[in-house]
């Protein structure tokens, strides 16, 4: 069996790239080009890998001279090249958050905070964005893990029934690792770098079955995993749930918290989903939210039967997630199956497939949808790029050839929400509008 896995588009990786060259000033005679025109407005996107041709000759790329911080958006942000041309790098993830009318870059690393008050406790915080994260440093303190912004808070503690007998749980960070394609022809990776994603704290075998439990903070919330590291009777997990000036509905397997006075909605828990170590897949989990006191207690609950199936690999992953805004980047991405017809990939999954495989999910198709800027008067679009990276996992075969990937230009509308593979767009299969597709770097995965 054979398939390709990417990530989705990830925000430390350069994801679109429309060079847009400054038509120069028309009442200029001097012939300067070593400076922009005041009438002129930049306008458009990112960084090149390669021309869309069967010449495989890589491109000088011009070399950023600084940021248009002016000119930045949500996920958007914009250089001054050495050419004078503009480069607005596009991300998939909310890389700017909004302070005193400016746009300030997020950056969520960690550092340990101490407690601020007698209802606080000692933890791991993000740095800067419009919402704050804190993570325990210890379990023992009876907290786990808050998320605010602004008035609204919510705090998770597991429930005493789901700890493991020991005391004491202190927070372990493992340092992510950066994903940023190893190509020459990608210049100037620190200037398009962001720091979105956090280490991730783990607190080891702390729940009743030995499964471990890893949260980072993403651009959009919190990240939390279940970790499942062998085969076990039961898989319930119960959190104590307090929330400041929110009410929490469940419908559909989505959790969301409203204001409680105006009904907005601040946060969501989308519908969880798990996978293992072969990165096989299943929307076997379940929520229930029920009321307990003056908060709510929340019990994931996964399939024994999926899990404990022979031909599971562990550790299996439980992948819930708090979002905090519905702010979207500049793509949309997501995947369907061809074995899981009826099954919609988009909420949280990391993984984009393509290709073929035997088992669980058959053919695999990946869709992507830009939300490109507005180009202005006098803007030229010189080219148009997409880097992905390839992960290369150890439980699939080597021994078959790669595979090659085409792109097509889909004809009809679609939503990553909701697509699956019985619902997919339709494509114009004699309009293959890239030449070749060629992977920037391959990840080799073992887990």
């Amino acid at each position: 069996m054979k398939k390709k896995i990417f990530t989705k588009l990830c925000a430390i990786i350069l994801i679109v790239t429309l060079i847009t060259g400054l038509v120069q000033d028309v009442a200029r005679a001097d012939g300067n080009t070593n400076s922009v025109s005041n009438n002129l407005t930049p306008s458009t996107s990112l960084d090149t890998v390669q021309t869309a041709s069967t010449d495989t000759t890589i491109q000088k790329t011009p070399t950023v001279l600084y940021e248009l911080k002016d000119k930045r958006d949500t996920s958007v942000k914009r250089f001054l090249m050495s050419d004078n041309t503009i480069q607005t790098v596009m991300y998939s993830q909310p890389v700017h958050y909004l302070e005193n009318g400016e746009w300030k870059d997020i950056d969520n690393t960690l550092s340990l905070e101490d407690a601020n008050d007698s209802e606080d406790f000692s933890g791991y915080t993000n740095a800067k964005d419009d919402f704050k994260v804190k993570i325990a440093d210890n379990s023992s303190d009876n907290h786990l893990v808050k998320i605010q912004k602004g008035k609204y808070k919510i705090e998770f503690t597991l429930d005493s029934k789901s700890k493991s007998n020991g005391n004491s749980y202190k927070a372990v960070i493992n340092k992510k690792e950066k994903d940023i394609p190893n190509n020459n022809s990608i210049v100037n990776k620190k200037a398009y770098e962001v720091n979105t994603t956090s280490d991730t704290a783990e607190y080891k075998g702390i729940t009743y079955n030995n499964s471990d439990l890893d949260y980072s903070v993403t651009s959009t919330g919190l990240k939390e995993n279940i970790v499942i590291n062998s085969k076990q009777s039961s898989y319930d997990y119960s959190f104590d749930i307090n929330a400041d000036n929110l009410n929490l509905e469940l419908k559909d397997n989505v959790i969301s918290a409203y204001d409680n006075k105006t009904n907005e909605m601040i946060y969501e828990i989308p519908a969880p989903f798990m996978y293992d170590a072969a990165n096989e897949f299943s929307t076997d989990v379940n929520y229930t939210l029920t009321k307990k006191g003056s908060g709510y207690q929340l019990t994931i609950s996964a399939d024994q039967g999926w899990i404990n199936s022979d031909v599971r690999q562990f550790p299996v992953t439980i992948d819930p997630i708090i979002t905090v805004k519905q702010v979207k980047g500049a793509d949309t991405s997501s995947f369907i199956s061809s074995k899981m017809a009826t099954t919609n990939f988009y909420n949280g999954y990391a993984m984009l497939l393509a290709g073929v495989e035997s088992s669980a999910y058959y053919n695999c198709r990946t869709l992507l949808k830009f939300d490109l800027p507005d180009l202005e008067k006098g803007d030229i679009i010189n080219s148009a790029y997409l880097n992905m990276t390839e992960y290369d996992v150890s439980a699939y075969t080597s021994s078959t050839p790669d595979l090659s990937i085409d792109a097509y230009k889909v004809t009809s509308d679609w939503s990553a929400n909701n697509v699956t593979w019985n619902t997919q767009p339709s494509i114009d299969p004699n309009n293959n509008e890239v030449d070749y597709f060629i992977s920037i770097k391959k990840i080799r995965v073992s887990k």
